[in-house]
């Protein structure tokens, strides 16, 4: 043990039954020969900002937030910031800092610009990686953020399109939950900041299954879902494809057609695949080391069967 407190990091959702998260970071730790204890917990969003403040009070290493909670958790972080850099507001020595203030999403357009940026990753910066058989160090770095499963989204997106040496220009939504399109860094107008792709780009949003045609020259799908679960697809009609066309499945438990899709030649980024680099980002922004993604796609698979 480094210090006189044991290494904690959190695992926060609601709910949380069924999230796999802590089992993997604990056999990912273990993998890494990293003393550190996960803990997992349920907050509901109206007590967020109570549970970060805590977070942040008990000197936890980090914490892993599902994304639902991003946008709530990026207030936080931005009420926290605000308050560290004004001499007005920093407490007298001896006193506790102002709790966080309720958060709350405006009411908004939910495809417009955001009033601040998503976080789904707590960690304090490492100046160097921890040692084997060694706990996370003590740190009195304050926390920062990263939004990990959004991060590795743009990153695919950029990377599938740049290898092939052009831009996407129609995109098409199916399902009528709202998808922010500039969160995948494709824009749908020049107002979109850093969007590496928003030339011209088109967007179409279907709740029901696409018509062959209405798949002709659609570089990018987005599968949202509809409120009432995931929209129904008619893959067998979908012409077949040569891996050009980007299907990106943002359903919550993953479409029941993905292999279908893939299967007729369509470049496929599952829903699993964002929680496996989230998971693997996340120890790596905690420990400073290289975690095993198939042992962490392993532990989920382990999980999930149980």
């Amino acid at each position: 043990m480094d210090g006189n407190t044991e290494s904690l990091i959190a695992v926060i959702g609601s709910p949380i039954a069924g999230n796999p998260a802590q089992f993997v970071l604990e056999r990912a730790l273990q993998a890494l020969d990293v003393d550190c204890r996960v803990l997992s917990f349920e907050v509901p969003a109206s007590r967020l900002g109570t549970a970060l403040d805590g977070i942040e009070a008990l000197r936890f290493h980090g914490a892993l937030l599902d994304h639902a909670m991003a946008e709530l958790t990026g207030q936080w972080l931005a009420h926290r910031q605000l308050t560290a850099s004004s001499s007005v507001t920093t407490p007298p020595a001896g006193t506790s800092p102002a709790a966080t203030p309720p958060l709350a999403t405006p009411p908004r357009d939910p495809t417009g610009p955001r009033n601040t940026p998503l976080v789904d990753c707590l960690y304090r910066p490492l100046n160097r990686p921890v040692p084997p058989a060694a706990d996370l160090p003590h740190q009195t770095d304050q926390l920062v953020g990263a939004n990990l499963r959004g991060d590795w989204l743009r990153n695919a997106v950029l990377r599938h399109f740049t290898s092939r040496g052009r831009e996407p220009i129609r995109g098409l939504q199916l399902g009528s939950l709202p998808c922010r399109w500039a969160d995948l860094g494709l824009a749908t107008s020049p107002d979109d900041p850093d969007a590496p792709f928003h030339a011209s780009f088109q967007v179409a949003t279907r709740d029901t299954a696409p018509a062959a045609e209405q798949l002709d020259d659609v570089d990018v799908i987005v599968l949202t879902g509809n409120p009432s679960g995931p929209a129904k697809l008619d893959v067998a009609a979908w012409p077949p494809n040569d891996a050009s066309t980007l299907v990106l499945d943002l359903t919550p438990d993953g479409h029941a057609d993905l292999e279908t899709i893939h299967r007729q030649g369509y470049h496929v980024l599952t829903w699993e695949e964002g929680r496996i680099n989230t998971l693997a980002e996340a120890l790596r922004r905690w420990t400073g080391r290289e975690p095993d993604p198939e042992l962490i796609r392993d532990a989920i698979e382990e999980y999930l069967a149980v």
